[in-house]
């Protein structure tokens, strides 16, 4: 029996993962970091050796329930080599976000780094 996701036990179901964004997960571009701490679920990828970090939120599909109403239910965070922030963006265009962070991705150096205690997908 498969795990449930870490995005959905953080938050919850209603958050409503894109399939478009699952997809980052499958192909291996993307694990689920979702953390209780944040205030919506997120994929991404972190390289330790290089310290590259790409991160891709999404907000609740209903407006009234996100953090800040009236922001872009998706938001993409990216850092340089040595963690130092460079930029982001929001938008409610889930084909924009998941474009972007491809092109992020391709440029990251290295595969994926798998996690020992990382939830199965």
């Amino acid at each position: 029996m498969a795990q449930r996701p870490q995005w959905i036990n953080e938050f919850d179901e209603s958050y409503a993962m894109p399939p478009e964004i699952q997809e980052l997960i499958t192909e291996k571009l993307a694990e689920d970091v979702s953390w209780h701490n944040d205030v919506c679920p997120s994929v991404g990828v972190f390289q330790w050796n290089g310290e590259d970090l790409l991160r891709l939120f999404f907000e609740h599909p209903d407006p009234a329930r996100r953090e800040v109403p009236g922001h872009g239910r998706f938001g993409l965070s990216w850092w340089d080599g040595e963690g130092r922030f460079i930029n982001s963006m929001e938008t409610d265009d889930v084909h924009e976000v998941v474009r972007l962070y491809r092109e992020k991705r391709a440029a990251l150096r290295g595969p994926l780094i798998e996690y020992p205690d990382a939830p199965a997908p």
